[in-house]
């Protein structure tokens, strides 16, 4: 009889240790769609590496799905500068082309008001 709880197990526990920018969306992507206890902790450390590293995502951002973009910029646990996470903005929203309600969502959860002034003027109004 195949056991398959202890190989998901060591599965999860060897995704979870590679999880860097060119995976991590991946890695989340797969943990919500399996429904096992393990895929939680999978789900968390993927969400967890992403907000700790968000600003080496790069490109990497281009696989993020909307929700799970707006579950970062919603997190108080968002470790980059408010201009940092405008142009991820920016750039994710070029590659997907979101609806105007997923980008309203997602513009709401930036913080304008603590970015430099002097690039709300040059970059934030030129978008």
């Amino acid at each position: 009889r195949l056991q398959l709880e202890p190989l998901i197990h060591e599965i999860t526990r060897k995704v979870t240790k590679s999880i860097c920018a060119a995976n991590v969306f991946k890695c989340w992507d797969i943990s919500e769609r399996l429904l096992l206890r393990q895929s939680k902790k999978l789900s968390t450390t993927a969400k967890t590496w992403a907000l700790s590293h968000f600003q080496e995502l790069g490109a990497a951002l281009e696989d993020a799905s909307f929700e799970h973009l707006k579950s970062l910029l919603s997190s108080k646990y968002l470790n980059a500068p408010e201009s940092e996470v405008f142009d991820a903005v920016v750039k994710w929203a070029r590659f997907h082309s979101p609806t105007s309600e997923q980008a309203r969502q997602l513009l709401q959860q930036i913080l304008f008001r603590a970015m430099d002034p002097s690039f709300v003027n040059e970059t934030v109004r030129a978008e």
